[in-house]
């Protein structure tokens, strides 16, 4: 089965029609002799027994894999095969701005193939292909999850669980700042939040996670989950949000003063 999300209700998660739901429950809790493969943007709640309130697949039955992009090296191969003759170095430009998404780079090389050089002088043209898909994928978020999405629109570097939390409370309509945050920018050291606030921001991250709208990356050193944006989800989400964006800016500088660290820019204008 592919592209299951289609079939999701995106509020729950569960299957639109209560047919597919219960083949789904069977398929995931029944004894059975069949293997099948599903890829979903979303996982399918239908296939965890429905009266466990974590919602957990049964490890014994169900194997979950992150499919991920393809290397540089594979991207030029693939555009190769689909008739490109631009130069290694475009490519290579090409490769590492796609990031390994097959399709996108199956749709440029559709519109590219017979003209070298082309995709080099029209950069924008990534995003464009991509924006149907990326359109799609918003469609299908609640307004927290979009409201998230635009506000790390202006990131820099990747972020923790409790800086999109100071992104996701920081008001953008003028409205007055809570006192933690007036604190924290001012002696430079991270926002205190609370459990629920915390739990509140990863109910919003995780289905963003799961529909690869936001990118997961674990750092050993800090011991650390922590979370950007894929270039081109990025360039999209400025061009919807274009207006916005000033304002954004200046709540993301607010974060970074407030978790000063070698990475995070020192001026608003570096930002």
């Amino acid at each position: 089965m592919g592209n299951l999300e289609d079939l999701l209700q995106p509020e729950t998660g569960r299957a639109k029609a209560e047919e597919v739901g219960l083949l789904l429950n069977a398929v995931g809790e029944r004894s059975h002799l069949s293997q099948i493969i599903i890829t979903s943007r979303e996982k399918p709640k239908d296939l965890a027994n429905r009266y466990d309130p974590s919602g957990a697949f049964d490890p014994l039955l169900i194997h979950l894999a992150r499919l991920d992009g393809i290397d540089d090296a594979a991207a030029i191969e693939t555009l190769r095969q689909y008739g490109l003759s631009d130069s290694e170095a475009d490519l290579r430009w090409v490769a590492e701005r796609v990031q390994g998404q097959v399709l996108v780079l199956r749709l440029l090389a559709a519109t590219a193939k017979g003209k070298p050089g082309y995709l080099r002088k029209h950069p924008a043209l990534v995003t464009q292909k991509a924006e149907p898909l990326l359109q799609e994928q918003l469609r299908r978020q609640n307004e927290g999850a979009i409201d998230l999405l635009r506000r790390m629109a202006v990131l820099r570097v990747g972020i923790d669980g409790a800086g999109l939390t100071f992104l996701r409370l920081y008001p953008q309509d003028g409205a007055a700042l809570d006192g933690r945050f007036d604190r924290a920018i001012e002696i430079r050291e991270p926002v205190e939040f609370t459990s629920a606030e915390l739990s509140a921001t990863q109910g919003i991250l995780q289905p963003l996670v799961d529909s690869s709208l936001v990118q997961e990356r674990y750092d050993k050193q800090r011991c650390e989950l922590f979370y950007d944006l894929h270039r081109v989800v990025v360039e999209f989400l400025q061009q919807q949000f274009a207006a916005e964006l000033p304002n954004l800016i200046n709540s993301v500088y607010a974060f970074y003063k407030s978790s000063c660290t070698l990475e995070n820019p020192r001026t608003l204008g570096s930002l």
